[in-house]
């Protein structure tokens, strides 16, 4: 097992629950009475900025690396890379709010301080198992004002190189009426709105390629097949800051992949005219009509399985 693996299986071990976003899961600080609100940080990912393991508490202020940190949990501890210790000493009140999430703390207050808790492994929404929904930084979200069930949520934190820049909420099953997502507060969403930017980063790395679509069961469907994916929250919501953030990654190919109807069209087109001489695109289209000539509506996420594995051989064809 790597270093990466061995950290984020032994924080499975940690009783409690936790929240994940970013680079970082938050769990009950075990180095004072943290019972409730999880305020110790630590960084989970290899990607991430700071070393691998190092934690930091909200709430008492102790930090360190993970040895540290396994040895109060007793946890299985990790050899160390010895270039972490030849890295400039870390400020942790400069690198709170973008890389140990006081941005989710903020949102969270702004929504009226909602009770927040990992998915469970067990509950599977809208078509996905709950192990993926968690894995993908999905968390539970009860209104304070309601002790019964009926206002539970999903709620993805939106992270982009380990900031969380915003976040949607949708209802456990699809409404009657009204929106499927709605964003949390600010203009982030037209700016930086990536969903599932940093869970794809490593995977669209490997590949040099990542799809673009438009909703984000549209980029869960992709993630789950291995292709690496982001949803740009809206067909309208694009713009040439997030195409340069999408540049950030130098990847060889992104491929728009747009709804079959009237409004991935306009997205086509928006997303075209935004990433023109920032990202070499390329558009799949999805089709337009059955085998018999009959005219559907499809996206990504309600395409077939066969759609699918074509939408995967067409990337994967492009690296032989």
């Amino acid at each position: 097992m790597s270093n990466e693996e061995i950290v984020n299986a032994e924080l499975d071990k940690v009783p409690g629950y936790q929240i994940y976003f970013g680079y970082n899961r938050k769990i009950l600080c075990p180095f004072h009475s943290d019972r409730a609100t999880p305020s110790l940080s630590v960084c989970v990912s290899s990607q991430a900025p700071v070393p691998l393991g190092v934690f930091y508490c909200f709430g008492c202020g102790i930090t360190g690396g993970w040895n540290k940190l396994a040895k109060s949990l007793s946890l299985r501890e990790i050899q160390v890379d010895p270039n972490d210790g030849k890295r400039p000493s870390l400020d942790f009140k400069k690198l709170e709010k973008n890389l140990f999430g006081k941005g989710l703390e903020a949102i969270l207050e702004e929504m009226g301080s909602p009770l927040v808790k990992s998915w469970p492994e067990e509950v599977s929404w809208r078509g996905f198992s709950g192990s993926f929904i968690k894995k993908m930084g999905g968390l539970t979200l009860l209104e304070r004002s309601r002790t019964d069930d009926s206002t539970l949520k999903v709620f993805f934190p939106v992270c982009v190189n380990g900031t969380v820049v915003g976040g949607i909420r949708a209802a456990f099953e699809k409404p009657q009426m009204g929106p499927s997502y709605i964003n949390t507060k600010g203009d982030w969403s037209k700016k930086a709105g990536l969903l599932f930017f940093d869970q794809s980063k490593k995977l669209a790395l490997s590949q040099s390629a990542l799809a673009i679509v438009e909703g984000p069961r549209d980029a869960l469907r992709l993630i789950e097949n291995g292709i690496p994916a982001v949803s740009v929250l809206g067909s309208t919501s694009f713009s040439k800051e997030k195409a340069k953030r999408l540049a950030t990654l130098n990847l060889d190919t992104y491929y728009l992949i747009p709804d079959n109807d009237e409004a991935g069209e306009k997205m086509k087109d928006l997303v075209r005219s935004c990433a023109e001489l920032i990202l070499n695109l390329r558009v799949l289209n999805l089709p337009k009509a059955d085998k018999n000539g009959d005219l559907i509506k499809i996206d990504p996420n309600s395409c077939s399985q066969h759609i699918l594995d074509k939408i995967k051989k067409t990337i994967g064809d492009r690296k032989c």
